[in-house]
């Protein structure tokens, strides 16, 4: 939370950038970054902008099934956390 911060309280480009490269990379607990959000006052249409730039595990996968092999299946990429 603290690029983001950086980006919200100060316009820290360079923050802001990080905080994508985070959200792409890790889960994230989406409720608690626009509970943050209220609580510092903050516009929670950050929030909502690097949201929808990363795209769910869940598209991921529709998008790889069509190029992974046959044997690959729902449990297989659940265990690889592409699917919930």
């Amino acid at each position: 939370m603290d690029r983001l911060a950086a980006f919200v309280h100060w316009g820290d480009k360079q923050s802001y950038e990080q905080a994508v490269l985070i959200v792409q990379n890790n889960d994230i607990e989406w409720d608690l970054l626009y509970e943050w959000a209220k609580n510092e006052g903050a516009d929670s249409s950050v929030i909502d902008e690097l949201k929808s730039i990363v795209p769910s595990k869940r598209e991921t996968a529709r998008k790889l099934i069509g190029v992974l092999p046959q044997n690959l299946d729902h449990d297989t990429l659940r265990e690889n956390r592409i699917l919930r």
